[in-house]
């Protein structure tokens, strides 16, 4: 199913859509490799790959729900706001140029 769709881009139980790409779901992410270069901190948990730190942000999504929502929410504005059908082509072709 998501064999079209970069990771860091997909919204977990959806199909990849080029039409409409929502990201609705806040994500965890490592602060290493390309992904902080696709999420910010207003969309994201972002930390060192360990495993208390991924622990850690697991706990703070799953116990914090006024930051989990807030996080929710500004996921569909990033969407709309930094990916255009152009941008999700170009991220998709160097994606699997790479692989």
């Amino acid at each position: 199913m998501y064999s079209a769709c970069p990771h860091s881009i997909m919204k977990a139980g959806e199909e990849c859509s080029w039409k409409r790409l929502p990201v609705v779901l806040p994500v965890i992410v490592s602060n290493r490799g390309a992904t902080i270069e696709v999420v910010d901190k207003s969309v994201a948990v972002i930390v060192e790959p360990t495993l208390s730190k991924i622990k850690k942000a697991i706990g703070k999504l799953y116990n914090n729900q006024d930051f989990y929502q807030t996080l929710k929410n500004n996921s569909v504005k990033y969407v709309h706001n930094n990916f255009s059908a152009e941008s999700v082509k170009l991220i998709t072709k160097h994606y699997f140029n790479s692989h």
